[in-house]
């Protein structure tokens, strides 16, 4: 829920197409991340975060390479703390289109890693059976390869950048 919506100064509170661009910046995050937005609190402090204006941090590592600079910025841009400053979700879903025709996947082994074992979530990695492993190359099973592979750079997203939501 978009922060808007917990403002104790609202009386009635009803979603609008702003606090659903907010929401579509979150479901995206958890898809490419893996992770639900602030999953390592608590749910009753999930809501001070959101009120409080605290956004997801972007992901390092093997996590990160799935958050081109590109994703990102419209994520942020999702994320505004004004509503009416917010992009449409159409606005959105080009941005990640044309992303998606120029941008570079991960190699496949970036994934293959399982969350660690304190945290609440999924993972690409429980998508990788032995046998979509085989079909693809890599191994079913997290190996030092994977910790090599992850070390490397990834390439970046295409040098176009879409002027107004990307």
């Amino acid at each position: 829920m978009s922060p808007e919506l917990f403002d104790p100064e609202i009386k009635y509170h009803c979603r609008t197409k702003y606090s659903d661009c907010y929401a579509l910046g979150m479901v995206i995050y958890e898809v490419l991340s893996g992770h639900l937005p602030f999953y390592e609190y608590k749910s009753w402090a999930i809501f001070g975060k959101v009120a409080g204006g605290d956004r997801p941090e972007r992901p390092q590592g093997a996590e990160g390479v799935w958050f081109p600079d590109d994703v990102w910025e419209a994520l942020e841009h999702c994320w505004t703390p004004q509503p009416g400053d917010r992009p449409s979700v159409e606005d959105v879903l080009q941005c990640l289109e044309r992303v998606s025709r120029s941008w570079v996947p991960p190699s496949p082994r970036l994934v293959v890693a399982p969350p660690p074992a304190d945290s609440p979530t999924w993972g690409f990695s429980d998508m990788i059976t032995e046998e979509s492993a085989d079909e693809i190359g890599v191994s079913s099973s997290p190996s030092h390869e994977v910790a090599r592979q992850s070390e490397k750079s990834v390439p970046e997203a295409s040098a176009e950048t879409v002027e107004t939501v990307c």
